[in-house]
This record gives structure tokens, sequence and C-alpha cells, in this order.
């Protein structure tokens, strides 16, 4: 499938109902025995993004600022 059609199968499962950071992500493709560097996400999220798949935000927590996807 690749790291796209894994993250369409998450959004599909509703995974992304929710905001999500990359780390909630690259968790629960573990989960699947998917393992990919943190480096290869952001093509395909931001692939994601520009095809009004997901959309994405910034969130403060604890004093640091990082994104969160969702939903489109």
């Amino acid at each position: 499938k690749g790291l796209y059609g894994h993250l369409l199968v998450l959004k599909e499962e509703g995974f992304f109902s929710e905001p999500r950071t990359l780390s909630d992500i690259k968790q629960k493709l573990k989960e699947y025995a998917v393992h990919y560097p943190s480096t290869t996400f952001p093509a395909y999220l931001n692939r994601l993004i520009k095809e009004r798949i997901l959309r994405r935000f910034q969130e403060n927590k604890d004093g640091k600022t990082f994104w969160v996807y969702v939903n489109s």
C-alpha cells in the first residue's frame, strides 16, 4: 500500500475524527506493523492536506507548538 495508502485507511477507520499529532499517527501505524521514519511523513501528510482529505492546525501544549491533523 505504501504510506499514503496506510494513511487513507486510518482516515477511513475514523482515526482522524479527533486531532492527531505525528506521534499519534506513527504509534497507530506501529500497531499495524507499519514502520516509517519520521522524515517520511510530512510529504504524504502535505499531499493529503492539498487534496483536502485532511486539514492541519497548530496547537500549543506545555510551551511547545506542533501540528495536529484532522478530517477535512
